[in-house]
């Protein structure tokens, strides 16, 4: 039920991004995904996306030293390099349809959930 909810902010963050930016791909990061196929395939059927997961560690620390090759002229581009291959996880539409009816019973109690949380 964690993996679940997590899910679903994930996928509130997700449709916020789309609203302003066109995602062309998703590539998913973190040991919490590569230890758990399970999580990353129900965050690939929430979200309706399809997923790939490189078999990369740390690729912040990768991101970081690519923008510094790039930056002093070492690499051309990033956009030219694209991610290291990995699993690549599909998204199940009856899935996604079974989690969006979940979706909205999760929301309504998080919205209530908020509403009465206590101030710090």
């Amino acid at each position: 039920v964690a993996m679940e909810s997590v899910s679903y902010r994930f996928a509130a963050i997700y449709d916020q991004l789309k609203t302003v930016a066109r995602i062309r791909e998703v590539i998913a990061s973190g040991g919490a995904l590569r230890a758990s196929h399970v999580w990353t395939r129900m965050i690939a059927d929430i979200l309706a996306a399809n997923i790939s997961l490189p078999d990369t560690r740390e690729a912040s620390s990768r991101g970081a030293v690519l923008l510094a090759l790039e930056s002093i002229g070492s690499i051309d581009s990033i956009e030219k390099l694209g991610p290291p291959p990995g699993v690549m996880f599909s998204y199940d539409k009856k899935r996604h349809s079974l989690y969006m009816r979940a979706r909205k019973t999760h929301e309504k109690f998080y919205e209530l959930l908020v509403e009465n949380a206590p101030e710090i």
